[in-house]
């Protein structure tokens, strides 16, 4: 057993964990999965995309078990929504939300190409203000054919370096971002648009490469309060009714916003509400948003509710 440099950067920040040596490399290079030490860093960790490491590639996963996958994965583009409603209570790192975070840092975001973006939910949530934004560079570095072996380890260590720093540096802005909204005054009295964020996501997500994994993190107690409907005055009173005024407000989410249905298809989305699921008619509220998402083409399977 040994403790990886990634990990023994973000222990210094919060994160602990260690794991086992490598499987040996196998011919046509080496697969690494769901078992990396950095997704096992969580309780709740979000198993990594597989990444296949050329067996010729100059940084190996038995010495980079953490650098050299993340520079062979495809990216993860996670865009969180930070409720500041008025009925949003959640506050400081700790809790449901900040683990949310860090579950989607050390696991989705392990990766070359990965980015964050950060927003918040409020009664004009599609202004995309408050925005904050940080990216996981994992580059495998060139090194001159017929270099020795010292050059081409301090040439991966020189990348992972970086790749560590990048990783912590993404944890520290999270962290900013979260304190900062989290505990700063609502901005509204009682509306908290969380349509809007399929205008956001629309954007944000549009010029994403093909084999990005788009996810969606909704810290909220998913409550949606505007005039044209207020969940948190008359919750959905039965299953039935939460489905059909999903329906009925994807309709009107398409006239209202504009929403990309091609791009929200791609996400994977997963509402945070903290302790809001203990409020009455919460129960119900899941499945409006499941019926809701499935207009927009995201199937019941891509949507979940971390209670």
């Amino acid at each position: 057993m040994r403790v990886s440099l990634l990990l023994a950067g973000l222990m210094a920040l919060g994160f602990s964990g260690c794991r086992p040596d490598p499987p040996p490399v196998v011919e046509g290079g080496s697969t690494t999965g769901a078992t990396t030490p950095a997704a096992a860093a969580t309780a709740t960790a979000i198993p990594l995309r597989p990444a296949v490491v050329p067996a010729d590639a100059p940084c190996q996963p038995d010495r980079y078990p953490d650098f050299a996958p993340a520079a062979y994965r495809a990216p993860s583009h996670v865009i969180v929504f930070v409720d500041r409603s008025s009925t949003a209570t959640v506050n400081g790192t700790n809790g449901p939300y900040w683990q949310a975070v860090l579950d989607e840092i050390s696991g989705p975001m392990l990766a070359n190409g990965s980015a964050m973006d950060f927003y918040r939910i409020h009664s004009n949530t599609i202004s995309m203000s408050q925005h904050a934004q940080a990216s996981v560079r994992a580059q495998t570095p060139e090194v001159a054919p017929g270099a020795g072996a010292l050059a081409t380890k301090q040439a991966c260590d020189a990348a992972n370096v970086a790749f560590v720093t990048g990783v912590v540096a993404v944890k520290q802005v999270a962290e900013s971002y979260m304190l900062d909204t989290t505990t700063s005054v609502p901005t509204t009295a009682n509306q908290s648009d969380v349509w809007g964020a399929l205008e956001v996501v629309s954007k944000v997500a549009a010029s994403d490469a093909a084999d990005t994994d788009l996810r969606v993190l909704l810290l909220t107690d998913a409550m949606h309060c505007t005039a044209a409907r207020c969940l948190e005055n008359t919750p959905p009173a039965s299953k039935a009714q939460a489905e059909a005024w999903g329906r009925e407000d994807a309709a009107r989410a398409r006239q209202q916003l504009s929403i990309d249905e091609a791009v929200v298809a791609r996400g994977t989305y997963r509402f945070t509400p903290g302790d809001f699921f203990l409020k009455p008619g919460f129960p119900n509220v899941k499945y409006y948003w499941t019926s809701f998402l499935r207009e927009f083409g995201v199937p019941e399977e891509k949507v979940t509710f971390n209670m």
